[in-house]
């Protein structure tokens, strides 16, 4: 009998759910996959069937998103689930695959491997649009890939093995040097500023069936946003097809990673895996 994996993912502008379909375009010749988004109320009653749950969330501001901590701990017992854990992050990921592995640990879950990919950022490649290091994954990122896809494979063949839990980083304390020079330039009050321009809204309502957070809602001329619940994810932003949201005047018309760019991201890396 063919073993099953589900990839479970939490994806905001999308580099994570790309790599999480990356890597079950690898594995599905081999193994019977489902590929789900995290979202509440997520029907999990096949979730005991899986022989390995391999779960992708973006770092945002060196923690995982709110979202995937909710999802987490709304888990029930896992009872030795095994889970293989991937994160992607635009400068720097601090603590926070081991932040989201604990919390597995503590619903009995089992951490069999990890890895972290760098990958363009969803904030820093419209504030910082000259830096190219925010719109682009990093050189190695088909290697870590592969070596993943590599040990989740050995999982499987070989059944139950200790225990890999990602190491805590001693030097993450550093950040938050890095997060007062954000908090400087407000970057903590982006959030806070999004918004429509109405005269590029065609009021396709877009952004209100991708927000996993209900943040919009639907209006009679063009969408309104409730900001006390988002994560600054910046789904809305990235996905809006006439780039009508913004939180800065600067970057209304820069790069947006919308589907076309991802899709192009994927067929780079299907090519050089």
């Amino acid at each position: 009998m063919r073993k099953k994996i589900l990839i479970l993912y939490h994806s905001g502008s999308g580099s994570t759910g790309m790599i999480g379909s990356v890597m079950g375009a690898m594995i599905e010749i081999r193994y019977d996959i489902d590929i789900i988004e995290m979202r509440p109320c997520l029907d999990l009653s096949k979730f005991p069937e899986y022989d390995l749950v391999i779960l992708g969330f973006p770092t945002y501001y060196f923690r995982p998103p709110l979202s995937a901590m909710e999802f987490v701990k709304e888990l029930p017992d896992l009872k030795g689930k095994c889970f293989y854990i991937f994160t992607t992050y635009g400068l720097y990921s601090g603590n926070s695959i081991r932040i989201l592995s604990d919390a597995l640990r503590e619903k009995n879950g089992r951490i069999i491997g990890y890895t972290q990919i760098r990958g363009p950022a969803s904030d820093g490649v419209l504030l910082f649009p000259s830096v190219r290091l925010f719109c682009r994954y990093e050189r190695y990122s088909d290697r870590k890939i592969s070596k993943a896809l590599s040990r989740i494979s050995q999982f499987l063949l070989q059944g139950r093995e200790k225990e890999d839990m990602p190491r805590r980083r001693w030097y993450s304390p550093f950040t938050r040097i890095f997060k007062r020079q954000l908090d400087s330039i407000e970057y903590s009050q982006y959030r806070l500023n999004l918004r429509v321009i109405k005269e590029r809204c065609t009021n396709c309502n877009i952004c209100v069936k991708n927000c996993i957070r209900s943040c919009w809602a639907r209006g009679d001329e063009h969408p309104s946003i409730n900001t006390s619940n988002c994560e600054f994810c910046l789904k809305c932003v990235h996905n809006c097809p006439e780039r009508a949201i913004i939180f800065n005047d600067k970057m209304m018309d820069r790069l947006r990673l919308d589907s076309k760019f991802y899709q192009k991201q994927k067929e780079i890396l299907l090519n050089k895996i």
